[in-house]
């Protein structure tokens, strides 16, 4: 999730305050929104130009394995970014074979600790 962080702190426009990334990833392939930033003073949106391979790279190398895998049929990832490079992320997991309610939702937050096992 770093990774992606990285990416859209590296990329971001002058003067910009929050970025979100939204990507779906599916065995096939990806999708979503791609990338947006907010202006510092809250009124502009900007789609940068990168590549919606590109935004998705980091998203892939980290959920690839388990959209292509017999558990897992699509993980969907919102990502959002501070400038000075704070994020807080949501993965939902759609579960193969799994009728409403089939899923699982994670959030993620770069200042949290890991779990605790056991």
């Amino acid at each position: 999730m770093r990774a992606a962080a990285r990416l859209l702190v590296d990329n971001g426009p002058a003067g910009w305050r929050t970025a979100t990334l939204s990507v779906d990833l599916v065995a096939r392939g990806h999708g979503g929104e791609g990338v947006r930033y907010r202006t510092a003073d809250g009124n502009g949106v900007h789609v940068p130009a990168m590549s919606h391979t590109a935004i998705a790279v980091p998203m892939v190398e980290l959920f690839g394995r388990l959209v292509e895998g017999t558990r897992i049929r699509q993980v969907a990832v919102d990502l959002t970014v501070d400038s000075d490079g704070a994020f807080d992320a949501v993965a939902r997991f759609g579960l193969r074979q799994a009728g409403a309610g089939g899923s699982y939702t994670v959030v993620l937050r770069d200042d949290l600790p890991p779990p605790r096992s056991g």
